[in-house]
């Protein structure tokens, strides 16, 4: 993975603080702000490091039922 790399995620928890938790192919966490848990989600990473990225939202492309209007 590299910055600028999109991908495709399952958001599976949220992290204190409220940044969503996904999992990227090679195994690293993925933190994505403005997420739910359940969505799936596409992203772009904008930043990258040994243990972990950090990525903006691209698309929802399956809504959470956690999710409120």
């Amino acid at each position: 993975m590299a910055i600028g790399d999109s991908l495709e995620l399952m958001i599976e928890s949220l992290a204190k603080g409220g940044d969503g938790i996904g999992r990227a192919p090679d195994g690293r966490v993925v933190f994505v702000p403005l997420v739910a848990p359940g969505d799936k989600v596409r992203v772009k990473v904008v930043e990258e490091k040994s243990g972990f990225l950090r990525a903006d939202l691209d698309t929802v492309i399956t809504r959470s039922l956690l999710r409120v209007t």
